[in-house]
C-alpha cells in the first residue's frame, strides 16, 4: 500500500513541474497565486493599425508598484517562442505586477535600455502591461523606437549611405517610455538602402551614398523625424553625375525587417 501512495504522489507532481518549463502555472486554489502566460506580442507602427508583425524573442522586466522587481523575479526575464512561449516560471499574486517588454533582448541595469546605431538595430518597447492573479494573461504591443529612412537611385535600391555629425546613441526609460539622446556624434552607415536613425530634429547633414560601385556626395534635408515612421527618398542620378531628391514620402512603418542579420521585428 505504501507504494501506491507513492506513485499516486508522483503523478500528481509531474504535471506541476513541466509547467514551469513553459513559463505557466495552473491556478493554486485558496492561494490568490496563478502563473504568468503570454497570450501574444507584436510590433505595430504609429498611427496605423495594420501590419502587426509576430516578435518571437524579447525581453521582459517585472516590476512592483514601487519600481522594484517583482516578488520571486530577477529581471529582465528572456522569452522565446516555438510551439509555445517559453520563459522562466513567473507566480503571480494579489499584488500588481507591472510588465515592460522590449527588444532585442540584452541583460539591462534597472529599467533602462541602451540604444545605439551601430550596429544598425530595431528596437522596440512596450508600455506599461497591468497583472495580477486575476488578469495572468499579457497581450503585448511593441512599437519601434527609431525612425527608417529608405533610399532609391533611379528607382533601383540597391545602393548604401552613410550620414555623418548625427546622434548616434541614447537611452531609452521603460518606465516613463521617453527615449533620451546621448551628447555627442558620428558617422552612421547601412548595410543596404535602409537607415536607421533617432527620431528628433536633424539638420542638413553631408551624406556619401554609393552606388554602381561608385561613390556621391549629397546632402541629407533637414527633417523632424518620428520614431515608428518610415520616410522614402527618392533620388535620381543626373548625366553629369549628380545626385538630386527627385521626392520624399513619410508614411508609418509597417512591418519590422532583418537587414543587418541583428534587426528583429
Amino acid at each position: 500500500m505504501k507504494i501506491k501512495v507513492y506513485k499516486h504522489i508522483v503523478m500528481f507532481l509531474l504535471p506541476a513541474a513541466l509547467t514551469g518549463c513553459s513559463g505557466k502555472e495552473d491556478s493554486l486554489p485558496g492561494t490568490g497565486e496563478v502563473g504568468l502566460e503570454i497570450e501574444n506580442c507584436f510590433s505595430r507602427s504609429a498611427g496605423t493599425d495594420t501590419g502587426h508583425v509576430p516578435v518571437k524573442d524579447f525581453g521582459m522586466a517585472l516590476l512592483d508598484e514601487t519600481g522594484g522587481s517583482y516578488t520571486g523575479v530577477s529581471n529582465p526575464l528572456h522569452v522565446t517562442y516555438g510551439e509555445s512561449w517559453n520563459f522562466p516560471q513567473v507566480t503571480l499574486t494579489q499584488k500588481t505586477c507591472r510588465l515592460f517588454a522590449f527588444s532585442p533582448f540584452r541583460s539591462i541595469p534597472g529599467k533602462e535600455v541602451a540604444v545605439s546605431l551601430s550596429p544598425q538595430t530595431d528596437y522596440l518597447a512596450s508600455d506599461e502591461v497591468r497583472l495580477d492573479w486575476q488578469n495572468r494573461r499579457a497581450s503585448i504591443e511593441m512599437k519601434h523606437l527609431l525612425s527608417l529612412l529608405a533610399f532609391t537611385v533611379d528607382g533601383s535600391r540597391a545602393c548604401s549611405l552613410n550620414v555623418e555629425a548625427v546622434p548616434t546613441e541614447a537611452t531609452y526609460d521603460l518606465t516613463g517610455g521617453t527615449l533620451s539622446v546621448n551628447e555627442g556624434s558620428g558617422t552612421v552607415s547601412s548595410k543596404e538602402n535602409i537607415l536607421l536613425l533617432l527620431p528628433g530634429r536633424l539638420e542638413e547633414r553631408k551624406a556619401q551614398i554609393r552606388y554602381l560601385d561608385r561613390t556621391y556626395d549629397w546632402y541629407l534635408p533637414a527633417n523632424t523625424f518620428e520614431a515608428g515612421k518610415r520616410y522614402d527618398y527618392a533620388l535620381t542620378l543626373s548625366k553629369e553625375g549628380v545626385l538630386m531628391l527627385s521626392g520624399v514620402s513619410a508614411r508609418p512603418w509597417e512591418t519590422g525587417g532583418d537587414y543587418t542579420g541583428t534587426i528583429q521585428p
